[in-house]
């Protein structure tokens, strides 16, 4: 997948897609951050 690809999905994901429980959310939320951090956006920002 593309860096457009990922910033799409990420910016698209919404609290509906999380999970229910605390942990999963502590979860998720660190897989969503460690992609924000390989993501170039140099491209993205004008």
């Amino acid at each position: 997948m593309d860096d457009t690809g990922n910033a799409e999905e990420l910016l698209s994901t919404g609290p509906e897609d999380f999970p229910l429980s605390a942990d999963g959310l502590g979860i998720e939320i660190g897989r969503c951050l460690e992609r924000m951090e390989q993501l170039d956006l140099s491209g993205m920002i004008r």
